[in-house]
């Protein structure tokens, strides 16, 4: 029986050797594509895309297709643009809104200290796109500034005081 279980185990982990995973990297380091190459079944693929009449590569890159790419991601301009500085702050926090679309514009904007509880909270009147927050009364540390806008959509940023 324990040779069966032998033969069984060395017959899996020869199967399994003939797959290699390749992987495609960007300029900063970061992985970009994972492939999974079958050695033994390439002339299998290369039939099924010529019975098929598909005419592409079947090793051509899927990063180049950028259709795929502008189909899922948002129109830029419906975004909100938001600088905010210096960071680390010492006395004031300079937040700059430029608002590129009115239909999701800024409604509050608030401070929190890393436990979670909230320091000071400020409501944006529509159209203003400039706003500075004291930060000279707070002790040195982190701090989350949490800008809020109409529809719901929430982003934090991390400030540190010193």
């Amino acid at each position: 029986m324990k040779k069966y279980i032998l033969v069984f185990l060395l017959i899996g982990s020869f199967t399994n050797a003939q797959e290699k995973l390749t992987f495609d990297y960007d300029t900063a380091g970061n992985q970009t594509n994972r492939m999974l190459i079958c050695i033994n079944c390439i002339d299998v693929i290369t039939d099924e895309l010529e019975d098929k009449g598909n005419e592409e590569d079947p090793k051509e890159d899927p990063k180049d297709d950028d259709e795929s790419e502008d189909s899922t991601t948002e129109d830029p301009s419906k975004e909100t643009a938001i600088s905010y500085y210096p960071n680390p702050v010492k006395e004031e926090l300079f937040i700059d809104r430029r608002q590129l679309s009115n239909e999701n514009p800024v409604t509050t904007i608030a401070v929190y200290s890393l436990s979670g509880q909230a320091i000071k909270t400020q409501p944006i009147a529509n159209g203003q796109n400039g706003l500075t927050l004291p930060f000279s009364e707070y002790p040195a540390g982190v701090y989350i500034v949490l800008i809020s806008h109409k529809n719901g959509e929430d982003k934090s940023i991390k400030i540190m005081k010193q």
